[in-house]
């Protein structure tokens, strides 16, 4: 069961990008003998139709509203041939014709699961998908064991006996004393009751927001109002409108070890359609404190002046309240920043986080002198916990069960006791009276080999690398809240023995930093401010995607000449000279402009590499730059050259992989190709460029010992990866080897890094790594996959389009826009880990598997594994924009939105070099953080910052991509 509902289901949900339902759970079931109806003909049926004298379960149906009948999940057991007599007359399971035989608590009897019996499964929050189960044998021993699994009421019920509850001290205590009369809210809510969330009392929707047109009566006075809940805000109406209890399943005590020792869930309490819940708390954490927290959590609030999160608009289900622990400042900021981004989301749940000060006074109440069996048992690090559900209290060891952990087994049961507990008292009376194993007082020091031998996370999460800083590390060197400023490209270099950062941002403006003393130095503006002109920054599904740019689209750093005191700045932009006064048609050959460290133009390189396909100029945007030695057999000699990639296509003949046929000749004959070089230091003289059938140039890399390029294409239009080409160095134009990526999972890819002939993509926009190997046999050289490292932070293929990353000698830098963490690699020794994921083969057939988040995949964080350091920058570097507030919050919508046009708040733009690691954000802010001086180990002995690799995220279908013209 669980096997189909979490996998099959979902995989086609999510292949439909059908994300409306985000939580795929089912709940079984069971009604008595005495109450099911058998429908052993048609005949029957019909007269089951006529009588007046309805069901249980058809009586609940009745009083239902349509949102509750929607919201109910549940397992119907059908009568034997129902399936197919219903088939045949209406081509569906209708309910008709398939009587329930299972809806209540009490034991599931054999004869309610004989053979051909089908079983209904509802799922996802009630009809959207339903399976059918049907019963090839059972056998009283499976029975049991299926009961068991759904956490049925196959553990015997124990009467209750309340002499065994005087026997505790605590049950004897004036109610004064009790812990109801000092958590009075958090005790209603335990035990299902509904507790108001407003002292003041008013008309309100069954949900818990207020209905629409009605007034808060001002007028209203508890005095006059016989209900015996009234002083404690008790509304009446609001309470009966509700016809199940306010809250479902309730438990305490450490249950659950999950991803690691931090990850252990301590206390929770589900709403009544047991699809969420009210109260959560993820960690461990004192019971008296936890008391206290939570009691101020569910503490009603004045209406009309602790009202800021607009709770009124919310269905009282819909409202998740988590608590933590004073003195655990990670979990609460890491609780704030989740909540932060689903509220902003409008998911239709309203999360909150509660924490209580550090400096607060000891409460009265003490937790441990009252029920000191309970606080030993609960804070001894085991599995010890009780759960409260339908009015049954079980008391049990051992970790929980099933895909939420929130399940049993039986054999984990100490004591059941069946019985609507008056109080919150009352029941931890229960609780402590129960602590009896195998007839024997279970004591807080004991070890229960069955339950106790493997207290380890139950799945365990990647060994996190080393954290090289955190957002308090960070130092902020620049802040913006401007859009237009994003940043675009970043390079370090050095001058004059101190750090240099330069900044291009999406306004075409180019900045100058010294990291040294975090100065600024100068901001020039170097292309035209066209951002108004030129709206192509965007936010895809909620995150931010500058694919194009009419500011600086690249920098690459290079030393003047063969001076090492003294650099060059080379730069580029995505939109053509003189835009916007420039028509398209009459538009000039885009340029890589050369700037000295003072900013001013020295030279510029044109690009034109001829016609189009239909005659027309092609005048293609650059796309990436690299530098390298060239060797020029006229002059026989190595040339300092620059390498660039043009955004346009060149077909070519059909040469073998291998390219043991390839003529340079013919294939300069074809035409103009879309890889231009150049003499570095000449006044822009190119040489022949390269004609290959490639795709779109994405990226190019300098590999091999600086005697090979790499180049990544893509497909026009969808934009697939096509192939990966090694060119030569030694005879620039040739081709040495191919790979066709059409046989490997390869995609979005948003960067790279190389390190001899070891090369890292930075794959899925950044959230994974592709370990390639360039390994010589012979005369020609091959490139070879060795593997994937999955980082786990994008969950779905419609989210984190945007994605970089950056390299300095051994090191490579990886990040994605949806999360503030920066991964670090070290290049060469990717391809030989032993955590890389080396299945490989055509995409779509790990479409799912690479694009979504399968908790089962025991290399969904690989990639964690391989990195050798993280750094954890604040959120929009440290400075977050305003959250626009909604001035009609509904129970879909969040009171509070993040403005548009600035995505997740990640990452955006990289650098590093030697000990600086930089972040550019969307909002035009620059971090920086201090690395260990490790990092200086190999760094580049040149002034050169992003001469050996560069990648582009030029759409290949929202832009002009020319087809160059093919001569024979």
């Amino acid at each position: 069961m669980t096997s189909i509902c979490e996998n099959a289901i979902k995989i086609r949900r999510e292949c439909n990008h059908d994300y409306g339902i985000t939580q795929h759970l089912w709940k079984m079931e069971i009604m008595s003998e005495k109450n099911a109806t058998h429908c052993d003909d048609d005949e029957d049926d019909d007269d089951d139709d006529d009588d007046d004298d309805d069901d249980d379960d058809e009586d609940m149906d009745e009083d239902m509203d349509e949102e509750e009948r929607r919201n109910k999940r549940r397992i119907l057991v059908k009568c034997p041939d129902a399936f197919e007599r219903t088939k045949k007359r209406y081509d569906e399971f209708d309910d008709d014709y398939a009587k329930v035989l299972a809806s209540s608590d009490t034991k599931l009897s054999l004869n309610l699961l004989p053979k051909d019996t089908i079983i209904e499964v509802t799922y996802d929050y009630g009809d959207s998908t339903i399976i059918y189960l049907k019963v090839l044998h059972a056998k009283q021993k499976e029975v049991q064991k299926l009961l068991e699994y759904f956490n049925m009421e196959a553990d015997t019920l124990v009467d209750v006996d309340k002499e065994e509850w005087k026997q505790v001290p605590a049950y004897s205590l004036p109610k004064e004393q009790q812990v109801d009369y000092y958590f009075p809210n958090f005790s209603k809510i335990f035990l299902g009751h509904y507790v108001p969330l407003f002292n003041k009392k008013r008309t309100r929707t069954s949900g818990g927001g207020r209905k629409d047109g009605d007034k808060q009566d001002m007028n209203d006075d508890d005095d006059n109002d016989d209900d015996d809940d009234d002083d404690d805000g008790y509304d009446d109406k609001e309470a009966n409108s509700n016809t199940q209890k306010a809250s479902g399943a309730a438990s305490m005590g450490k249950f659950a070890c999950i991803r690691h020792e931090k990850d252990t869930p301590f206390c929770f309490i589900e709403n009544n359609c047991l699809d969420s819940d009210l109260l959560n708390c993820p960690t461990v954490m004192d019971i008296n404190e936890l008391l206290q927290v939570a009691e101020h959590a569910w503490s009603p609030k004045n209406y009309h002046k602790d009202d800021p999160d607009h709770l009124d608009y919310y269905r009282y289900s819909c409202i998740m309240r988590f608590i933590c622990a004073a003195n655990n400042t990670e979990g609460y900021e890491k609780i704030k920043e989740m909540i932060a981004k689903e509220n902003s989301m409008g998911c239709g749940a309203k999360m909150l986080v509660f924490q209580l000060d550090k400096t607060r006074k000891k409460h009265p109440f003490d937790f441990e002198k009252v029920f000191p069996k309970t606080h030993a048992m609960l804070s001894n690090g085991k599995f010890r916990w009780f759960l409260y559900k339908k009015d049954i209290l079980r008391v049990l060891v051992g970790r929980g069960a099933g895909y939420s952990h929130r399940d049993y087994e039986r054999r984990q049961v100490l004591k059941t006791w069946k019985y609507k507990f008056e109080s919150f008292h009352e029941l931890l009376c229960a609780v402590e009276a129960s602590w009896v194993y195998k007839g024997k007082e279970l004591k807080a020091d004991d070890v229960l080999v069955d339950f106790d031998a493997d207290l380890e996370p139950s799945q365990p999460g990647p060994k996190e690398p080393t954290c090289y800083g955190n957002k308090d590390d960070c130092v902020q060197i620049s802040a913006s809240d401007k859009p237009e400023k994003a940043v675009t490209a970043l390079a370090i270099t050095e001058e004059d023995g101190k750090s240099i950062l330069y900044s291009g941002h999406h306004d075409g403006t180019l900045c100058k930093y010294c990291l040294d003393d975090n100065q600024h130095l100068w901001t020039k503006q170097m292309y035209p401010n066209v951002v108004n002109d030129f709206t192509e920054s965007h936010e895809m599904w909620g995150h931010f995607h500058l694919d194009k740019t009419p500011g600086v689209a690249g920098i690459v750093i290079r030393p003047n000449g063969k001076s090492q005191k003294t650099h060059l700045i080379y730069t580029w932009t995505h939109i053509y000279p003189g835009f916007p006064d420039v028509e398209f048609k009459d538009r000039e050959p885009s340029r890589v402009k050369c700037w000295n460290s003072d900013g001013f133009l020295k030279r510029e390189y044109i690009c034109d590499v001829g016609d189009d396909e239909e005659g027309n100029r092609a005048h293609p945007t650059i796309s990436t730059v690299v530098f390298c030695e060239l060797y020029r057999e006229d002059l026989e000699r190595w040339v300092d050259s620059m390498i660039v990639g043009l955004h346009c296509v060149a077909t070519s003949i059909d040469w073998k992989n291998n390219y043991s046929d390839f003529d340079l000749e013919t294939a300069q004959e074809c035409g103009e190709g879309n890889i231009l070089p150049f003499f570095e230091h000449s006044r822009g003289e190119p040489m022949e460029t390269w004609r290959e059938d490639i795709g779109l140039v994405r990226a190019l890399a300098v590999c091999g010992r600086k005697k090979t390029v790499l180049s990544y294409g893509v497909h026009l239009g969808h934009g697939f990866p096509l192939a990966i080409v090694l060119w030569s160095c030694e005879e620039p134009g040739v081709p040495l080897c191919r790979f066709n990526c059409e046989q490997c999972r390869i995609n979005g890819v948003a960067g790279l890094s190389v390190h001899n002939s070891d090369v890292i993509l930075a794959d899925c926009y950044a959230d994974r790594i592709v370990a390639i190997s360039v390994e010589e046999y012979g005369l020609y050289p091959k490139i070879n996959v060795e593997g994937y490292g999955k980082i786990g932070n994008r969950y779905y293929i419609d989210e984190g389009f945007h994605g970089r990353m950056a390299m300095s000698g051994p090191f490579a830098a990886m990040a994605n826009e949806m999360q503030p963490t920066v991964w670090i690699f070290e290049t060469a020794k990717c391809a030989s880990n032993s955590a890389l994921d080396h299945k490989d083969g055509k995409m779509r057939a790990f479409y799912m598997k690479d694009t979504s988040y399968d908790e089962n995949d025991r290399h969904r964080f690989s990639g964690r594994e391989i990195a050798i350091g993280s750094v954890r920058f604040p959120e929009f570097g440290g400075n977050p924009p305003s959250m626009k507030k909604d001035e009609n919050p509904s129970c879909m919508i969040g009171s509070e939105s993040k403005p548009d046009d600035f995505g997740d708040g990640g990452v955006i733009a990289l650098a590093i070099r030697g000990k600086w690691l930089v972040a550019g954000f969307s909002n035009g802010t620059l971090s920086r953080v201090e690395l260990p001086k490790d990092f200086e180990i190999g760094m580049e002995t040149d002034l050169s910052c992003n001469h050996q690799a560069s990648c582009s995220s030029l759409p290949s279908d929202m832009w002009y991509a020319p087809i160059l013209d093919f001569e024979m």
